[in-house]
């Protein structure tokens, strides 16, 4: 990426994807956009789609520009024509020099009102603005907030995690809520939002229906996959 993101090369990841295509997918890091060039963009875009048949990708603005930078608007236009899944980092840059004021969450508002058919996941819940992300989507039904990266707090940080998948599942609710970095993945089969914090704050107690969504079932569908049925055989 030209800074301190020790992130794999497209072409790396691809050979790993292409060593078990059943159970691996593609998931190119589309970024730079607007460094590398908006036209360069759009056929890399192309390419990883029509050419190896790419339904998701990455864009990491920290280290290029604004979400909602007027010029990424051919961009994402192209997205919504392919109708890609696009994840875009949200928050605090997690490595300087990236900057954080290129992902405050309440940037995707533009995007979402322009582009309503994108399919955008917001990931890591705009930390530590999760109020604002939840608020942009609960009025934008294409903005799926991602729990990535914040999951491990269920066992670390249990009453800070309750208040942040708290506040999302009131104002969001289950069926747009995702996790695809599943670190602590038995911590969250086993969390549950404290009583008291239910009764005070008014959130909703997780049930096993909306653990499947988190899991795999809301991110499934984006990407129209089956997740009723394995990919491999135990």
């Amino acid at each position: 990426t030209g800074y301190t993101n020790r992130w794999c090369s497209n072409g790396e990841m691809a050979e790993i994807v292409e060593t078990n295509p059943d159970r691996f997918m593609y998931q190119p890091n589309i970024s730079p956009i607007k460094h590398k060039g908006v036209n360069n963009t759009i056929w890399e875009l192309e390419y990883w789609v029509k050419e190896k048949g790419a339904k998701i990708f990455k864009f990491y603005p920290p280290e290029d520009t604004y979400i909602n930078d007027p010029d990424l608007w051919p961009f994402y236009r192209k997205a919504e024509e392919l109708g890609i899944v696009l994840d875009i980092h949200t928050g605090f840059s997690w490595v300087p020099p990236g900057k954080s004021k290129y992902a405050v969450p309440l940037l995707l508002d533009d995007v979402a009102r322009d582009f309503p058919e994108l399919k955008i996941v917001a990931f890591h819940m705009g930390y530590p603005h999760c109020d604002d992300l939840n608020m942009v989507a609960m009025g934008h039904p294409n903005i799926y907030p991602s729990l990535s990266l914040l999951i491990p707090w269920a066992m670390t940080a249990p009453r800070k995690f309750a208040k942040i998948i708290g506040e999302a599942l009131r104002f969001v609710g289950p069926d747009r809520i995702s996790v695809q970095v599943y670190a602590a993945v038995n911590g969250f089969r086993e969390f549950q939002i404290p009583e008291d914090m239910q009764e005070s704050y008014g959130y909703p107690a997780i049930t096993d229906e909306d653990r499947k969504k988190i899991f795999g079932d809301n991110l499934g569908r984006l990407l129209g996959i089956d997740t009723t049925k394995r990919r491999i055989n135990k």
